[in-house]
C-alpha cells in the first residue's frame, strides 16, 4: 500500500482592483502545488461574489495552475482554484482549495463640473471656481480658462 502526501492546491496571486467592464490580469501561480500522488495535477478554476462562497466552476478555464479571463466584470469577484491528482491507478487523492483572491470592481460613475457664472472685464483673465463630483467625492478648483470669448 501506498499513502501519499495530503494534496496542497498552492497560493494563486495577486489580489487586482479594475474599472467597471474590464478583464482581469491572469491569475498567477505563486506557489505550486504539492502533494497528492506528485501528479500530474489536475487544476479546476473556481469564481465566487463573495470571499466565503459558495464557488462555482468556471466553464471554459484551461487545465493550468494560472488563469487569464476575457471577460468582462461588473461587480468583485473572488477567484479560488482547486488541484487534484490521481495515482498510475486512477485513484484520486483529496483536491484542495487555493486561497482565495479578491477582484476589486470599481463602478463607473458619472462625473459633473459646475463652473461659476464669471464676468471679468477687458484685458483681465477671468477666473473660474471649478466644482467637480466624481465617484462621490467633491474638488473644488481655480480654472483659469486660455481662450476668453468677449460677452455681447
Amino acid at each position: 500500500m501506498t499513502v501519499y502526501a495530503p494534496q496542497e492546491a498552492g497560493a494563486i496571486a495577486s489580489p487586482q482592483e479594475l474599472c467597471e467592464g474590464r478583464a482581469i490580469s491572469p491569475l498567477t501561480d505563486s506557489v505550486p502545488a504539492s502533494g497528492g500522488n506528485g501528479g500530474p495535477y489536475t487544476y479546476t478554476w473556481e469564481q465566487s461574489i463573495s470571499p466565503t462562497g459558495p464557488f462555482e466552476q468556471l466553464t471554459g478555464a484551461a487545465n493550468a495552475p494560472t488563469y487569464t479571463s476575457t471577460a468582462l466584470l461588473t461587480e468583485t469577484t473572488y477567484y479560488r482554484r482547486k488541484v487534484g491528482s490521481r495515482d498510475k491507478q486512477g485513484n484520486s487523492c483529496a483536491a484542495d482549495s487555493s486561497n482565495v483572491v479578491e477582484v476589486k470592481v470599481r463602478k463607473n460613475k458619472d462625473i459633473s463640473v459646475t463652473l461659476n457664472d464669471t464676468v471679468a472685464c477687458q484685458g483681465r483673465t477671468a477666473k473660474y471656481i471649478a466644482r467637480i463630483v466624481a465617484n462621490t467625492q467633491e474638488i473644488t478648483r481655480l480654472v483659469r480658462p486660455k481662450h476668453v470669448v468677449p460677452r455681447r
